[in-house]
Formats: structure tokens, C-alpha cells, sequence
């Protein structure tokens, strides 16, 4: 998955598929007007995508 963070202007590569159920939280945001969103830690992102991975994502 792509995250794109339009407030910092960055683009992350999010390899969902290796996040567990319980490293998901569900937090309320008030900067987007209270909603819920996923909380995800930023050990999963990857912000180099400049560099060519070692890997395809699966």
C-alpha cells in the first residue's frame, strides 16, 4: 500500500500483509475532524522509496 501524508509531504510504502491484528489501533483524529483511523506504528513504513527494495513487496 501507498500512504500518502498530504499535511507532512511525504510518500511511505506500507507492506500491510506483515502488520498483525494487534498492532492495529483505531484512534480518533481531531486534525480530520474526529474521525477514526487506523493508528499504525512507523516501524512499518518505509520512506526511502527512492531506492530500489532488495524485494518485490508481497
Amino acid at each position: 500500500m501507498v500512504h500518502f501524508d498530504l499535511f507532512n509531504g511525504q510518500v511511505a510504502c506500507v507492506e500491510i500483509s506483515k502488520i498483525k491484528d494487534n498492532d492495529l489501533n483505531w484512534i480518533t483524529r481531531q486534525q480530520m475532524e474526529g474521525q477514526s483511523v487506523f493508528n499504525i506504528s512507523q516501524n512499518f513504513f518505509d520512506y526511502k522509496i527512492t531506492e530500489i527494495p532488495n524485494k518485490p513487496l508481497s
